[in-house]
C-alpha cells in the first residue's frame, strides 16, 4: 500500500468511541527497511508502534486500544530525533549520484516492509535503504 494513501486517516481501535488522531507520517528504519511507528497528530500522543496497528480500512488505520497511541520509545524514539522523513527527500546513491526525490513509499501492510521508494521516473527496492539524514535518503546501487 502507498503511503499517501494512509496519510491523513483516522486512527480507531474497536473498544473506544473516539478518534485517536490521524496519521500524518511514518517512521522506517533503514537498518530493518521496515516501518517501525506511525506518527498521529491528534490528542492521545505522538506515534502508534507497528505492532500496535492491527489492520487497514479504507478510511481508519486500527489499533490494539487507545493505549496504542502515545509517545515513542525505543527505535522510534531514536529515529524520531533524527530528520528520519523520507518522502520528499533527495534520493542519492552511496556514490553520491542523484536519482530523483521520494514521493511515495509502497509498504507491505502484514509486517511493515518498505517495498519500494516511489519516484517520479519509477521505484527503488526498499530492500536498497541504507539511510535517511537531513540532507537525503540514500541506497545502494542496484
Amino acid at each position: 500500500m502507498l503511503f499517501s494513501a494512509v496519510m491523513h486517516r483516522r486512527v480507531l481501535t474497536a473498544g473506544w468511541t473516539s478518534e485517536l488522531g490521524r496519521v500524518v507520517n511514518l517512521v522506517a528504519d533503514p537498518r530493518t527497511t521496515r516501518v517501525v511507528a506511525l506518527c498521529v497528530d491528534g490528542p492521545a500522543g505522538d506515534v502508534v508502534h507497528w505492532e500496535d496497528v492491527t489492520s487497514f480500512s479504507p478510511h481508519a488505520v486500527m489499533v490494539r486500544s487507545r493505549w496504542s497511541v502515545g509517545p515513542a520509545d525505543g527505535r522510534a524514539a531514536e529515529l524520531l530525533r533524527s530528520d528520519h522523513q523520507l518522502i520528499g527527500k533527495r534520493l542519492l546513491t552511496a556514490a553520491g549520484e542523484q536519482i530523483a526525490r521520494v514521493t511515495d513509499v509502497d509498504v507491505d501492510t502484514l509486517n511493515g516492509a518498505v517495498n519500494h521508494l516511489v519516484t517520479p521516473d519509477g521505484s527503488v527496492p526498499g530492500r536498497f535503504l541504507l539511510a535517511s539524514g537531513s540532507y537525503a535518503t540514500v541506497v545502494r546501487p542496484e
